[in-house]
């Protein structure tokens, strides 16, 4: 147990690429969250190493291909137990000085809407403060919700992305999926920003050498996509297109949206294509098999798994 008053045990592993843990609140069990430590395969840790850690325990979107949704939401997690799942990725790896790795990349998105949280904020400008990892590179994916809360918090994290990570030291990605309104609310079933917003924010976003912000967008070949309505709002200058599997997961499956591959399929580079020429930098993110058949990919949620015997 640790001080901060989590219980952490590992639930899986995949040899070279990932370490997927559970956590859960001593002073409330029903409290738990999931992280991952995790590389890319062939790359030494020294270069670049991975964390993905959860900001909500559960999710309150309700994604339709996301099972973080599956279990009862909980609340936010506070910023001293994001910390610790920080923590506990870094001391995994005793033989590793975090302050000569070249690049930690920190994921907030294993599970939860991280713009409803100020203890996002919290937990990365108390990484950025404390200096003991001059290669972390935050990475934020958010849904774009359309209330107050989120929209102070992306204000907030742009004047955090100014003052500790520029010069393309901080990833900002907005869960897209469809051009068409209609098929993104069924998507994503709360009130987001339209695409005219997103663009909006992501010119006051880029400065200078930083990173373009990430428009993602699933592969399921219902959806509906319009490269050229898309580059008319968010401008292939401030942006770049991602395009990923809609991995296996209960709640894909139940509305007929799983699109699983690890080598894109032609109809994937099509679209690939058809973005490119409007003038979108595009990347094709293929996972490695054996993250999907770990269930650490995106959208995977071990949502009811039970302690296991591997200490963490």
């Amino acid at each position: 147990m640790s001080a901060l008053g989590l219980e952490v045990w590992r639930l899986r592993s995949i040899p070279g690429v990932a370490e997927l843990y559970a956590a859960e609140r001593r002073d409330d069990p029903t409290r738990r969250v999931e992280f991952i430590d995790a590389l890319d395969p062939g790359i030494p840790r020294e270069t670049k190493w991975v964390g993905m850690v959860s900001t909500q325990f559960g999710c309150c979107v309700g994604c339709a291909m996301c099972d973080a949704g599956e279990r009862r939401f909980r609340g936010n997690v506070p910023a001293e137990d994001i910390l610790e799942q920080v923590r506990r990725i870094l001391a995994a790896h005793p033989e590793t000085d975090p302050r000569t790795v070249k690049m930690f990349k920190l994921h907030f998105a294993r599970m939860g809407e991280p713009t409803f949280n100020p203890g996002v904020l919290e937990a990365i400008a108390t990484l950025a403060k404390g200096g003991a990892l001059p290669g972390l590179v935050p990475s934020v994916s958010t849904v774009g919700p359309d209330c107050p809360v989120s929209v102070d918090f992306l204000e907030e994290l742009r004047r955090l992305k100014d003052r500790w990570f520029r010069q393309g030291r901080f990833q900002l990605q907005f869960s897209v999926h469809t051009t068409d309104p209609v098929q993104r609310r069924a998507l994503i079933p709360i009130r987001t920003w339209g695409l005219g917003r997103v663009g909006e924010f992501a010119r006051r976003w880029v400065k200078a050498g930083d990173r373009k912000v990430t428009l993602n967008f699933v592969s399921s070949p219902d959806l509906v996509v319009d490269p050229a309505a898309l580059a008319r709002a968010c401008r292939p200058e401030d942006c770049l297109v991602k395009l990923t599997p809609t991995h296996p997961t209960k709640r894909g499956a139940r509305n007929g949206l799983v699109d699983d591959w690890t080598q894109a399929p032609e109809r994937v580079l099509e679209r690939a294509r058809a973005f490119e020429a409007v003038g979108y930098k595009v990347i094709v993110n293929a996972p490695w098999p054996e993250e999907t058949a770990g269930g650490v990919s995106c959208g995977q949620v071990a949502a009811s798994v039970v302690k296991a015997a591997a200490p963490a």
